[in-house]
């Protein structure tokens, strides 16, 4: 179940309930622009929106010092992402910098195996206090819905992500510009052995991810969108 290609092979079905309930709607808003497509397949007789939830930019920064994170939310493909960082990447990056500490924060983080280099924090009461430090962000999550939000939450505080492309797609990141892009385990390894020991690299993609965050991601635009949403709908 670690294959980067587990959900990708696979087209899941939508629910029909889910279908008919959709098809109801004149206008259907989608945060996820995968989803959105899927909808508009399911659903053609509703007016299908892609509007991305908005973020507030934080005033502090992360200083990129601290250790590598994993914010794991309580799903499946959270858990499936922190058992590959653990199972496919930790090794391979300590070979190189037996230094790493790859912290994987949530309640299911206490449940992982002990591992060197390895740090589960389990409930972070003041998440800030582990994203003021965070050094980049590994998040090597393959499925799901809706948006990455962690992602773009790390991106916000200047924190540099790198995603496997089986899992990028809908995601702010481009390759080399605001966060790296990696095909497999051992591609992404690689970045986290850059992204850890480059701190030029680090604050120059992650000066861009805050930058993305704040023109595409902030609450004018989501305000603008919902805006003409009302309009569409008719409503004066």
């Amino acid at each position: 179940a670690l294959e980067e290609n587990f959900y990708t092979q696979h087209r899941f079905a939508v629910e029909q309930l889910e279908v008919e309930a959709i098809a109801e709607w004149p206008i259907v808003i989608s945060i996820s622009s995968e989803e959105a497509d899927r909808i508009r397949e399911s659903a053609p007789c509703s007016k299908v929106e892609w509007i991305p939830a908005a973020l507030p930019l934080p005033t502090r920064r992360s200083n990129l010092q601290g250790r590598a994170v994993f914010l794991a939310g309580p799903n499946p493909f959270n858990v499936q992402a922190s058992w590959y960082l653990i199972e496919r990447v930790l090794s391979a990056v300590l070979e190189k910098y037996p230094d790493f500490q790859l912290e994987i924060t949530g309640e299911d983080s206490l449940s992982l195996p002990g591992r060197p280099g390895l740090v589960r924090s389990g409930f972070i009461p003041n998440i800030e206090d582990v994203l003021g430090v965070a050094r980049f962000m590994p998040c090597p999550v393959t499925g799901g819905t809706g948006q990455q939000l962690k992602v773009i939450e790390a991106m916000a505080w200047g924190i540099p992500p790198i995603l496997l492309e089986a899992g990028c797609r809908g995601a702010p990141v481009v390759h080399g510009k605001n966060g790296l892009i990696a095909k497999n385990a051992d591609e992404f390894a690689k970045y986290c052995c850059e992204l850890w020991s480059d701190n030029t690299l680090r604050a120059e993609l992650g000066e861009a991810a805050r930058t993305t965050v704040a023109e595409y991601y902030g609450r004018k635009r989501l305000v603008d969108d919902m805006t003409r949403i009302v309009r569409m709908a008719g409503v004066p």
